[in-house]
């Protein structure tokens, strides 16, 4: 009997400590409970405007988009910015801007508005792209021809030339420049102009054969006979100049015929070769060398050039010779008539020089 008692008193101390449980777990349930019930009765405010569909992309050349809208009141529009215009007409809001002459895109925000609801829709328009892959010179022989270029541009271009042996076409990012035969016996040059808004540019187009460059010239230079600096004189040379059977070569005589330069005649450049055997000079040889003025350095190696581009002003047709980059690390500003005592080129056989800095070869037109 003591032992049924003491089960007995042991399994109701059980009972209520569950039951204790079972209450505590009942009030937490309620408790999720009434906050489920909560949160299902909240119900968001809702807009009463509805943006239906928006044109929001305006290409860089301008032009006319549209948002359609649902909303129960009448409502108002504006642009945050002043670049772009908005009008509403019932339930369409009108998008208007004009060419963006920046090279840079443009966002603004377009904000609807009915008594105390509003929403917003966000707006961009391109900027202007505009890419050529020609520098702006051109070279063409007497023969004439048509070259293209590659040009891509997102908004009109107008193009003009005042020259009537210079047409053009433009098509699917291309422009086709057409050059007629040159039969003036002269030399020639002429614009091709395009522009866009307020950008403005132009290829230059020269016509020629090396038989329109044959006869006199003036070479200009500073010369100096040491790396003395402040020897350096202005002076002018008077040069002949001829081209050889297939015309793709110059022969520029100095020195009343005594020293020839030997040039190769490239797409209307001019272009010089260090190494060039120019001639004797009494018992010396006498050899073409490139210029560093500012290092004092000199060079005979054949690999570098030094290279004119033809130009023209009011008064002179010329060829300025500038460095071409055929020298790494190194720029190359003037000639070196370099005199030596044997033909075999060394510092050890240099007997002399004549230095001609920054050289520009001209004649009046």
């Amino acid at each position: 009997m003591a032992l049924c008692y003491l089960f007995s008193k042991d399994k109701l101390k059980y009972l209520l400590v569950m039951k204790r449980v079972y209450n505590i777990c009942i009030i937490v349930l309620c408790c999720f409970v009434l906050a489920a019930c909560d949160n299902y009765d909240y119900k968001e405010g809702i807009s009463s405007i509805k943006v239906v569909s928006a044109e929001t992309d305006i290409p860089a050349v301008g032009g006319t988009k549209s948002i359609a809208v649902e909303s129960a009141n009448a409502f108002s529009v504006y642009a945050k910015d002043n670049w772009l215009n908005v009008s509403s007409n019932k339930d369409s809001i009108k998008l208007i801007a004009r060419q963006n002459n920046t090279r840079y895109s443009r966002h603004t925000t377009v904000v609807i508005k009915s008594g105390k609801d509003s929403t917003t829709v966000n707006v961009s328009q391109n900027g202007t792209t505009f890419s050529i892959n020609e520098s702006g010179y051109v070279y063409i022989n007497n023969t004439g021809t048509t070259r293209s270029y590659k040009m891509k541009c997102n908004v009109p271009m107008i193009f003009n030339s005042d020259e009537k042996w210079i047409s053009y076409r433009y098509d699917n990012d291309s422009l086709y420049v057409t050059i007629s035969s040159n039969t003036t016996g002269k030399l020639r040059y002429g614009y091709l102009k395009y522009s866009y808004s307020n950008f403005k540019d132009s290829i230059k187009i020269v016509q020629f054969d090396t038989k329109n460059l044959i006869g006199n010239w003036n070479l200009k230079c500073s010369k100096s006979t040491s790396n003395d600096r402040n020897s350096v004189i202005d002076t002018t040379y008077h040069v002949n100049v001829r081209t050889n059977s297939t015309s793709d070569s110059l022969y520029i005589a100095m020195y009343n015929g005594e020293f020839i330069l030997h040039a190769k005649f490239d797409e209307g450049k001019i272009i010089l070769n260090a190494g060039d055997y120019l001639g004797r000079y009494d018992s010396s040889y006498a050899y073409l060398s490139l210029v560093n003025w500012k290092w004092g350095q000199y060079s005979w190696y054949s690999s570098y050039t030094y290279t004119a581009d033809f130009n023209e002003n009011t008064k002179y047709n010329y060829y300025k010779f500038e460095d071409d980059g055929s020298v790494s690390g190194l720029t190359i500003d003037g000639l070196d008539i370099c005199l030596f005592s044997d033909q075999s080129l060394s510092n050890c056989t240099t007997e002399g020089f004549i230095y001609m800095l920054n050289p520009v070869m001209y004649r009046d037109k």
